[in-house]
Formats: C-alpha cells, structure tokens, sequence
C-alpha cells in the first residue's frame, strides 16, 4: 500500500501470526517499522489508505521526506547503511534516554512518553534501519553531537589510520564519538566495524560486571556510611559536651585569672611603697587633726573647769542688803534680775561644744530661744545658713571658731541685715553680759 503524494512514503502491511498486531513495513523491505494493536484495526481486516495514515501518521511513517543524501562510496555511510546488529550497539552507546526522549517528541512518535526506557531504545533501533524521518534526525543528533571527533577522523585516508585512531580514542575513553566517527568512516571496512562491534560488545559486559560491582560495593559503602554517621553523631555529641565543660572550665580560669592580676597589682603597689607611704601620709594628718582636737578639748576643757569654779564661788557668795523700806523691816536681794529677750532666737556660732548647755541656760533665763552651731567642727555649713534665717540675733565667740565660719558669719549676717556681735571669749558670763545688748528697750 502506498500514498503517492509527492514525498512520501510506502509502505507494506501485514497481520501477525496471533492475529492481535498489524505490521507495517516499508516497501520492499522485511523490515518492521511499527506495529498497531488489533482492537485499534477496522472490523472488516486491514485498513484503507487514508485509515491507516491516520494511524501511523502520529508515529512520523507518513512524514515528509527530506531529499536523499548522497550514497556511501565516496562519503561517510548513514546511520540506516550500517548493518542492522550494530544499530543497537551504536544507539545505546552513543546516545542517553533523555536525548532519545527529546527525539521521541520532535519526531511525534505517538505514546513514547509511556514507553519503557528498553521499550524507546528498541522502537529508535527498529526505526534505524530504514531511511525515515526518524533514522534521519537520530543520523544528523549524531553528527552534531560528535562534530569534534568528526573532523578529526576524516583526514584518515586508510583502514589502519581508523583502527589506530580508534584505538587511541578508546584508551582514552571517548568511545562513544569514536564509535560513531569510525562506524560511519569510508575508510572502515567490514573487517574493522566487526572489531570494534566486539570490543564494544565486550566493553558493555565488562562494564555492567564494573556496574554489578559498584552497585555491590556502593550498598556497602551505603551500610558503612550509616554507621560512620552514627559514630560522627555521637562523637560530635561527646565533642559538644566536652567543649561545653571546656568553656566552663576557661570561664572559670579567666575569673581566677582576674583576681590574681588585682592581687598582682595590689602586691606590686606594696612591694613598691607607694601604698606604705600613702597610709603613712593618711596617718600624720589624722594624727595631726588628732592633736589639734586634743587641744581644742583640753582647752574647753580648761574652760569648763573655769567657768564651773566661777559659777561654785558666785553661788557662795552672801546676799546683799537692800534699803531698809518704811516701817522698820529688812529684806534680803535676790539675784539681780536678767534682761528680757521676749522670746527672741539668738543663734550662737562656734563656742565651747562642752558649754553649749551653758550657752542655753543662759539665753532660756533670760526669755529667749538658743540655736547653736559648733562653726563646722563637725556639723555641715550648709545647716549654718539655715539656723542664721531662723535667728533673730547672733553671736560668735572670735577666740573659739574657725575663720571660715568666722567671716561667713559676718558676710551672711551683713547680707540678711541681721544683729551680729562678736564676743571676746568664749566663757557664759561673757554671753550674758553682751545679750544685756539685744534687750528691747
């Protein structure tokens, strides 16, 4: 059966020997392109011309066909003037399943996406041994792919120079452009191609006993690595721990390490006397301030001693006679009478801290408030000038005070337009005698 539009191509029919598949082979040859499952066959037996385009156009059967290249003699030989035994050899070699698959798609070959990857390399070998659209475009994917070694091989003008060439390529292992490049040379008689068929033929054993072998030893190294990988878990894991305590441990080194550099620095301070003579500097002045306070003391002291000999004598002394009145009767006089402060605040700076409780007694007989303050002996000038607002007069013993108190007195005093008088001495009988000043008229 033929369809004799221009480029196409014929092709004959046949039924298996089950009856279930039709065959379809191009004209003139024995060779099957394809075979068509029976339940997809018309009832009545074989199909008619256009029927069966429509089922083996999806398979590029009815593709149309490019111009013949040039036959064998001069040229390189084509992929379908090989002989058919070397096909499978030269496709499974030369060329991977996904480059078959690309293949499959441009060439329409209709359920190649469900096709096995032994099923796709068989239907490309069926289709190398005539010239198709198929055996074509798997011809010229060869030539592009292996263009290189192509125009290596074909300055070979001899059998011997393909062999060699051959060769050289195999010890290097570029077989599968080798392959190719001398299956197809002019040069490569039948003697030559059936050689290299053995050898490839053999290399494909000797590389699926490699390929058994790997397979053998990459399972082994599999169960090795799983185990070296639990090894590599838990001593990571023991590392881990031990970094951790180890890190503890310098952490713990580092603080030891701090305190013995301050004791370090501390020892080399001592060992070079800047500390001893710092405390001794320290030292001197607090005993001078010590010696200077046990004058102070023993000089109230000696005041208060003083002042109660004064007081003793005074409270010994007869009481004076008053003038007789009329009527013939004598009285005795008391204590002459103190002045009157009539309440007023007197604030007394500086003084004998020892007669402070002299000071009051005084201020307190004669109707007025006592404020003290010791002149910054020990209590703070800051309270000074809070005690001098709330004073209405003020008095500072000049022989007992210090002079920072003495003129801060006079300046605050001035300032605030407040009474200040400053006493000789700083004994009680003195303080009476100047508050005689401060009396109301």
């Amino acid at each position: 059966m033929c369809d004799h539009a221009p480029n196409r191509v014929c092709f004959d029919l046949a039924i298996d020997e089950s009856g279930d598949r039709l065959l379809v082979r191009a004209a003139g040859s024995s060779h099957c392109l394809m075979e068509i499952e029976r339940p997809t066959l018309p009832l009545n037996g074989l199909p008619g011309a256009a029927e069966l385009l429509a089922l083996v156009g999806g398979y590029g059967i009815g593709e149309p066909v490019l111009p013949e290249l040039p036959e064998s003699g001069t040229g390189r030989r084509r992929l379908w003037e090989l002989k058919a035994s070397y096909h499978c050899p030269v496709i499974g070699t030369c060329l991977s399943v996904g480059e078959l698959r690309k293949l499959s798609r441009q060439t329409g070959i209709v359920g190649a996406a469900r096709f096995s990857d032994y099923e796709l390399h068989a239907a490309f070998v069926n289709l190398a041994g005539e010239p198709n659209p198929a055996s074509r475009r798997l011809h010229k994917r060869l030539d592009e792919k292996f263009a290189a070694t192509l125009r290596r091989f074909a300055p070979l003008s001899d059998t011997q120079a393909v062999r060699q060439a051959w060769r050289t390529a195999r010890e290097r292992g570029d077989i599968a452009a080798a392959l190719w490049a001398a299956m197809t040379h002019p040069q490569a008689d039948a003697e030559l191609m059936q050689e290299i068929y053995r050898e490839v033929h053999m290399l494909s054993h000797q590389i699926g006993a490699g390929l058994r072998a790997d397979l053998k030893r990459l399972a082994e190294l599999e169960q090795e690595n799983g185990r070296l990988t639990h090894e590599l878990t838990r001593s990571v894991e023991r590392s881990a721990r031990s970094l951790a305590e180890k890190e503890q441990t310098l952490r713990e080194l580092e603080l030891r390490l701090g305190r013995t550099t301050a004791l370090e620095g501390r020892l080399a301070a001592l060992e070079s006397g800047a500390t001893l003579a710092t405390a001794r500097e320290r030292i001197a002045g607090l005993e001078r301030e010590l010696a200077a306070q046990q004058r102070r003391t023993d000089r109230a002291e000696r005041l208060v001693q003083a002042l109660e000999q004064r007081n003793t004598a005074v409270a010994h002394l007869p009481p004076q006679s008053l003038p007789t009145p009329q009527g013939g009767e004598t009285t005795v006089s008391e204590e002459p009478c103190p002045p009157d402060l009539c309440g007023r605040c007197v604030l007394c700076v500086g003084g004998l801290t020892g007669a402070a409780s002299h000071y009051r007694k005084v201020v307190e007989r004669c109707n007025g408030q006592f404020l003290h303050h010791d002149g910054g002996l020990e209590e703070s000038a800051h309270r000074l000038q809070a005690l001098l607002a709330r004073a209405d007069v003020v008095v500072c013993p000049a022989d007992c005070v210090s002079h920072n108190a003495y003129w801060r007195v006079k300046r605050l005093c001035k300032a605030q337009g407040k009474p200040c008088l400053m006493l000789p001495s700083s004994g009680v009988s003195g303080l009476a005698q100047a508050l005689v000043q401060f009396t109301p008229a």
